[in-house]
């Protein structure tokens, strides 16, 4: 059974481009990623992003693939966009309203594949 992607619901799929940059931490994210952030529990996942940031900031593109594997337990992978995995890891994650979710890191800028 396919995961259903946050991204594919009707409140993301209006975001195909930015207006604006706001900031997040060292991170400029777009309109949709905010809004990821303040109505569906993004926080937590923003967080772990910008702090994988001091390891990963060589790597200009990212794929970021957020799914819950249990209750609040989500799985990260990262992958260059070529699916060379750069690194995974195993997070707790309260209030996030998703089962799944990919975002793009480009140049320190978050943003959802459709705003590409």
């Amino acid at each position: 059974m396919a995961i259903a992607l946050l991204n594919d619901s009707p409140g993301f799929r209006h975001f195909t481009c930015t207006s604006t940059y706001h900031r997040f931490l060292q991170l400029k994210i777009t309109d949709g990623a905010k809004h990821l952030v303040e109505n569906h529990g993004g926080f937590g996942y923003f967080l772990v992003i910008a702090k994988a940031q001091e390891e990963l900031e060589k790597q200009s593109f990212q794929h970021w693939r957020l799914e819950r594997m249990t209750g609040c337990f989500f799985g990260i992978t990262v992958d260059d966009g070529n699916g060379n995995v750069l690194c995974s890891m195993r997070v707790e994650l309260m209030g996030f309203m998703g089962d799944a979710v990919r975002l793009y890191v480009i140049d320190g800028t978050v943003l959802l594949p459709s705003e590409y």
